[in-house]
């Protein structure tokens, strides 16, 4: 999860239970494999969750054998503590979680411009008299 967390911080976890509501842009900790994880959630969906670290290039979907832990609600670094819940911080993640949410998405986005683009120059060499090759 760096830049936000880095090596060497500690965090709060709200821990997850009937009280606590994941949202899109939250920081969940999760275990799987024995190991402890913390990604930012850039999808949620009645029975999926698509996770994403922010240091890494693609999309994962919360594996089914994952147990969520909780929310991150403060990062502890060793100048300052970062409260997650406060609204100028909560922009910053919306916006992070913008930018992970696109970085999937545009790959698709961009190929079905050119396909369509493709298409449209096909349609009209077919249309247009004296252009067939």
């Amino acid at each position: 999860m760096a830049p936000l967390i880095e090596s060497g911080d500690a965090i709060k976890i709200q821990k997850k239970n009937s009280n606590v509501r994941l949202s899109w842009g939250d920081i969940i900790v999760f275990l799987y494999k024995g190991e402890l994880i913390a990604h930012r959630i850039i999808a949620l969906f009645p029975h999926k969750i698509i996770t994403k670290g922010d240091n890494a290039f693609q999309k994962e979907t919360l594996p089914k054998k994952a147990i969520i832990i909780g929310k991150v609600i403060t990062i502890l670094k060793k100048t300052k503590t970062i409260n997650l819940n406060q609204p100028f911080i909560r922009v910053i993640q919306y916006g992070l979680t913008t930018l992970s949410f696109l970085s999937f998405l545009l790959p698709y986005i961009l190929y079905r411009v050119l396909l369509l683009l493709f298409s449209i120059r096909y349609l009209f060499m077919w249309l247009i008299p004296g252009k067939k090759k």
